[in-house]
C-alpha cells in the first residue's frame, strides 16, 4: 500500500498529537510509530516493499499516511526530499506541517534532548544553539524547510497547522485537517475534551553531572554498575 499523506513535522510542535488524532478518524489510517523511512539510511535500506507493508492495516481506508519530524530537518537529513520525489507523485501526495513559536520550539527541543541524557547536546543552551545548528535551530526555520518542498509540491497539497491554534481550538483545527485530507470533517466534534500525548515536565541534568558524564572514566564505571544505581547516575533528576 502506498500512502497518500505525510505529517512532516516539525519537532516539538504537536505532530505526535495531530497524528494520534488523525488515527482516530474512521476514514484515516496513521502508522502508529514514527517511521523515519526517507530520513534514515539504515531504515531506507529495508526497501519499498517493507515500507508499503506498514500501511496494509489501512488498505480499505480513504487516507493512509505516516509521521516523521525528520522530514523537515533538511540540513541533518538532506536526502529526504530526493527520496520522496523518487517514490511519490507530488501532485497526489498531501503534506501536513505543524509549527509553533520558533523560539519556544528550539527551547523545548533542547530540553527534550537533554532530559533524555543526550551528551551530544551541550548543557549550556547558548552553546547548544551554535553547536547543533543543523538540527536544533535550522529545523525551526519553518519557511526555509517548507520552501524546500514548495519547489515541487503544489500549495494546495500542503496544509500548515499552528500548535497555538490546536491548543486554542482543537475541534476547529482538526476539522480543517480532516477536510484537507478529504475525510469527514464533522468527526472532529467527537474529539471534544480528548487530550492526547500530554507534555510531561522534563528534567534537566545539572551541569556538574553533565561534565562528569563526558568523562571516559565515568562512562566506564557506570557501565558496570547495578541498574538502579546506573539509572540514578545516567537519567536526569531534579
Amino acid at each position: 500500500m502506498k500512502p497518500n499523506y505525510l505529517v512532516i513535522g516539525a519537532a516539538k510542535c504537536g505532530s505526535t498529537t495531530i497524528s494520534e488524532l488523525l488515527g482516530l478518524h474512521p476514514d484515516i489510517y496513521m502508522v502508529p510509530d514514527e517511521v523515519e523511512f526517507f530520513a534514515s539510511d539504515k531504515i531506507y535500506e529495508n526497501g519499498i516493499d517493507w515500507y508499503e507493508n506498514l500501511f496494509l492495516p489501512g488498505k480499505n481506508l480513504k487516507c493512509i499516511g505516516e509521521n516523521s519530524n525528520k522530514y523537515t530537518m533538511k540540513e541533518r537529513h538532506p536526502l529526504v526530499l530526493d527520496r520522496l520525489l523518487e517514490y511519490f507523485d507530488p501532485s497526489s501526495l498531501k503534506l501536513i506541517y505543524i509549527v509553533r513559536n520558533p523560539l519556544e520550539m528550539i527551547e523545548s527541543f533542547w530540553i527534550e534532548k537533554r532530559s533524555h541524557g543526550g551528551e551530544d547536546v551541550h548543557y549550556d543552551f547558548n552553546v547548544a544553539v551554535k553547536k547543533n545548528r543543523d538540527w536544533l535551530t535550522d529545523s525551526a526555520n519553518y519557511w526555509q524547510q517548507i520552501t524546500h518542498y514548495r519547489k515541487y509540491f503544489p500549495d494546495k497539497n500542503i496544509y500548515i497547522i499552528f500548535l497555538e491554534d490546536l491548543k486554542l481550538d482543537q475541534t476547529q483545527t482538526m476539522r480543517g485537517c480532516y477536510d484537507f485530507l478529504g475525510a469527514d470533517p464533522e468527526f472532529a466534534s467527537s474529539l471534544v475534551g480528548k487530550r492526547l500525548n500530554p507534555s510531561t515536565s522534563k528534567m534537566l541534568t545539572k551541569p556538574i553531572k553533565s561534565r562528569l558524564r563526558e568523562l571516559k572514566i565515568y562512562q566506564l564505571i557506570t557501565a558496570i554498575l547495578p541498574v538502579p544505581i546506573k539509572k540514578y547516575l545516567v537519567v536526569p533528576h531534579r
